[in-house]
């Protein structure tokens, strides 16, 4: 993420399990719902989120904007 910081508001629970990626890693965008990371047991939907500079926005809203690509970590 190149040091910037995004703080996150909402997220919810996502049923899939990405086996094969890391934890805090983005594995998936949902169309109309957000951006998906992987936890340590399962995954979770970014829903709302407010990137450094910027204004709080929805998880689509983050997708179109690439705020987060597809591989990279949260931590």
């Amino acid at each position: 993420m190149n040091g910037t910081i995004i703080k996150i508001y909402e997220t919810k629970i996502n049923d899939k399990v990405y086996n094969n990626a890391t934890c805090g890693e983005v594995v998936e965008y949902l169309k109309g719902k957000g951006i998906v990371v992987k936890t340590s047991d399962g995954s979770l939907i970014i829903s709302s989120a407010k990137p450094e500079n910027k204004k709080q926005m929805s998880g689509v809203d983050l997708i179109n904007g690439k705020f987060l690509k597809i591989g990279e970590k949260l931590c």
